[in-house]
């Protein structure tokens, strides 16, 4: 609970279960909107719980191919995985953050502020967004803004991450404020520049110039 009206406040962690069997029917275009989503979000502590790892071979999917991608999930996009054999390992591990969390939280006054004002953190440590708003934001059926469904186009491009996408549209929130940026260089060079200066990740890593020139070859006005 929080200060203002009493309400609830979402803390900075969200555990995704995924059992192997979700895991093979799920789109690549699917889960890396819902990774964009996480990313998108004041949600800073992402973890993918997957359950039943030992069962890749029973869906023909080599334990190789498995492991690369819950290692880039990872390394790559920042969310932390937690495998486990089985539904009893699950809920044992879901226990224990329960506890983990309670002991963090439960002496702290948590204010209730807007997703902006989180991301700012301009009030306080212990601001968090209203579960309320939370909720309004992750609905999936909701109408997409022009800004989402940019990002969703850039994660078609092979090599673009999610969190290069994410701060891609941080930068630029929609295709034409880009188009017109890229009309101000004076040059192609200028155009890389633009693009491959971008910081991404916990690392504020450079988004780098190969990846810049696939944009270019797209959205750079003939």
């Amino acid at each position: 609970h929080t200060k203002c009206n009493s309400s609830l406040s979402c803390i900075f962690f969200i555990i995704l279960i995924f059992t192997l069997y979700s895991i093979y029917g799920i789109t690549k275009e699917h889960l890396l909107y819902l990774q964009f989503r996480m990313k998108n979000s004041c949600l800073k502590n992402p973890i993918y719980l997957v359950e039943n790892c030992s069962g890749a071979k029973y869906l023909g999917l080599p334990e190789s191919t498995l492991e690369q991608a819950m290692i880039n999930t990872q390394i790559c996009d920042g969310f932390l995985v937690k495998r486990t054999q089985g539904v009893k390992e699950s809920v044992t591990y879901l226990n224990m953050m329960t506890k983990m969390l309670r002991r963090k939280y439960q002496n702290l006054t948590l204010i209730s502020g807007s997703k902006e004002a989180v991301q700012k953190k301009t009030i306080s440590s212990n601001i968090f967004m209203s579960f309320k708003e939370f909720n309004c934001s992750s609905v999936k059926n909701k109408n997409l803004t022009v800004k989402e469904m940019f990002a969703k186009h850039l994660l078609q491009f092979f090599g673009l991450s999610v969190d290069r996408a994410a701060a891609i549209v941080d930068v630029f929130k929609t295709p034409s404020e880009f188009i017109d940026a890229l009309e101000k260089c004076s040059s192609e060079n200028e155009k890389v520049q633009l693009i491959s200066s971008i910081k991404y990740g916990l690392h504020k890593k450079n988004i780098g110039p190969a990846l810049s020139r696939s944009l270019l070859l797209f959205y750079s006005p003939s």
